[in-house]
């Protein structure tokens, strides 16, 4: 715990004293200096928050502190790295506890939450609502293995022409 308080005191001096103070409000955030920017990557990386960074480096619930917050989301979802460390991470936990989740969802669904019984149906690949059942109306039968049936009628001949009979109105 020590350690983590004697980092934090460290990196939290390094971001006060770093760069000029930045003035306005860019609305892309793309004003975070680089070495302030690796600086939040590295504390996230260590398991910090963006609000425990802010926390240490701001008064919380000032605007100091929400400019700090943002800084380091920001950093944090444009960080390719980071990104992909979470991705892994998530993805393992997930797979872990594949037994455990889902009995959770078989018992959800078994009560007959519909969101449950979808998303169990979508993890068995059995049906997904994101996939489109598109039917043209068109229906075309081919039939193989099967001799086509002999004409009706005199064999080696045109068959006589259907007359049209007359219709009798009352």
């Amino acid at each position: 715990m020590q350690e983590r308080e004697e980092e934090s005191r460290k990196v939290s001096q390094k971001l006060l004293t770093a760069g000029e103070r930045q003035g306005g409000r860019p609305k892309d955030l793309a004003w975070v200096s680089e070495r302030r920017r690796m600086a939040y990557i590295r504390l996230v990386m260590k398991g910090w928050t963006a609000e425990e960074i802010a926390c240490k480096l701001a008064k919380p619930g000032t605007r100091h502190y929400r400019r700090i917050r943002r800084q380091v989301l920001w950093a944090i979802g444009t960080s390719s790295e980071l990104q992909a460390l979470a991705a892994a991470e998530t993805r393992g936990n997930i797979i872990g506890n594949a037994g455990d989740i889902s009995d959770a969802l078989v018992r959800r669904a078994k009560r007959g939450r519909t969101d449950s019984i979808k998303l169990g149906l979508a993890i068995a690949e059995i049906h997904s609502d994101r996939v489109s059942h598109e039917h043209s109306g068109e229906l075309e039968i081919k039939i193989t293995g099967m001799s086509r049936p002999p004409r009706v009628g005199e064999s080696g001949s045109d068959p006589e022409p259907v007359v049209d009979a007359d219709v009798v109105e009352e």
